[in-house]
């Protein structure tokens, strides 16, 4: 987390250097993102040069920060170019009454709360806010550019859930790195979010099927049958729900999968 440096340069070589394949070619997309160059970049992050408050704007978009993290960028970046000593002790002061509100933040939430209505609008808004919890609990995906590059997310779409994730205790963050809080939520069937969260994870369903893996399975077919037996088979697919809940409760978390199952009256 940005919070945890007084050094804007090392918090991006930390962060480049902790992305997939050691953030190789981060550093030209930063080049593109500022509108600057190659040579600019490397006096930057690896000498003298500093940011000019509009460079680290461009920044802040580039990485996609939220508001509150783009201001402490600006500081960082204000405290790195201030030339005199009182200067520098007022700017050490904001610094870290930034780095306690953002403390404060944290231990307000606790740990196994219950979602309000208006969370849970936003938890079931997107997909990828489920899939970002989810992903927290695997062994390989401490960290949230691991995360982008697995599901293919903007940054900022990625910042922003996280940020939701972590207020709620649903994500832990310590020493930049992600854990699960609670392993469970449970939304009831009389939710005004229940449509939206199955057209989120079918829409997801929908991208695989012109690519489907040797692991996938998609299974449709419009088929005719007695009224008993399609009683039948509402109870058998009721029953695989259940068991299927008891298999991943006790299932160490190695992979992220999603189930989608379908059964209606046409």
């Amino acid at each position: 987390m940005i919070y945890e440096y007084r050094d804007y340069k090392k918090w991006v070589n930390d962060r480049i250097a902790a992305m997939p394949k050691g953030g190789r070619g981060q550093y030209m997309r930063i080049v593109e993102a500022l509108g600057t160059s190659s040579a600019i970049i490397t006096q930057i992050f690896k000498g003298e040069r500093e940011l000019t408050p509009e460079q680290a704007v461009l920044l802040s978009d580039h990485f996609g920060l939220s508001k509150l993290e783009r201001q402490y960028l600006l500081l960082l970046v204000t405290y790195s170019r201030a030339g005199s000593h009182r200067y520098k002790k007022i700017l050490e002061e904001e610094l870290a009454e930034f780095q306690m509100r953002a403390k404060e933040i944290k231990s307000r939430v606790p740990q196994d709360q219950e979602l309000t209505e208006e969370a849970k609008a936003i938890l079931y808004s997107n997909w990828y806010y489920l899939a970002i919890w989810s992903l927290t609990a695997i062994p390989g995906f401490e960290t949230l550019d691991l995360i982008i590059d697995r599901l293919q997310i903007s940054r900022a779409k990625a910042n922003q859930a996280l940020e939701f994730l972590e207020k709620h205790g649903l994500v832990k963050v310590k020493e930049g790195k992600l854990s699960i809080g609670p392993t469970l939520i449970h939304l009831e069937s009389s939710s005004p979010n229940i449509p939206r969260h199955h057209q989120n994870w079918r829409g997801r369903a929908f991208l695989k099927y012109e690519n489907l893996g040797p692991d996938d399975i998609a299974y449709t077919a419009p088929i005719t049958l007695s009224k008993k037996d399609a009683a039948l088979m509402r109870e058998r697919m009721l029953g695989f729900i259940s068991e299927t809940l008891k298999l991943v409760k006790d299932s160490p978390s190695e992979e992220l999968c999603c189930l989608c199952l379908d059964w209606f009256r046409v």
